[in-house]
């Protein structure tokens, strides 16, 4: 369970730009364009000159993270999307933000399944070696806000 929480995190982490641009998404109540969901830049995260990620790796990663914020944002509302995009450039963690959004209880299922998803893709993506760098890393800073999704 914690290497998933790692995992999960590790989602967060691998985002190496301050924003991923994203294509254009209907709100599921509104017309409006989507709000892209902020994600923390790749200075706060010092890991990722630890694990030695290679630009091959880096790119898989970036596709995973796109992948799942298009996905998390086709689950929000315009509002929704505005308010989690607010608490995470705040510091707040992902699990944190997502409970205060309001959110029907078969969205939140959905997101959580899609969240897990892409922390298995970074685990296959991920050596051996770099996830014990990860898993270390984690219990010496737990606390760290970029740390878990």
């Amino acid at each position: 369970m914690r290497l998933q929480s790692i995992l999960m995190s590790a989602v967060v982490i691998v985002s190496l730009s301050p924003v991923i641009a994203l294509a254009k998404l209907p709100s599921s109540t509104s017309p409006v364009k989507s709000t892209p969901v902020a994600t923390p830049t790749a200075q706060s995260t010092p890991i990722l000159e630890q694990i030695k990620l290679t630009d091959a790796q880096k790119l898989k990663l970036r596709g995973i993270r796109s992948a799942k914020t298009r996905k998390i944002n086709q689950l929000l509302t315009v509002d929704q999307r505005t308010k989690l995009q607010q608490q995470l450039k705040s510091g707040q963690k992902m699990s944190e933000a997502l409970k205060t959004l309001g959110l029907k209880p078969e969205n939140l299922q959905k997101i959580t399944a899609v969240r897990r998803n892409a922390a298995q893709q970074i685990k296959a993506t991920l050596t051996a070696n770099q996830l014990k760098q990860l898993e270390t890393y984690f219990k010496q800073h737990p606390s760290d806000p970029n740390s878990v999704e």
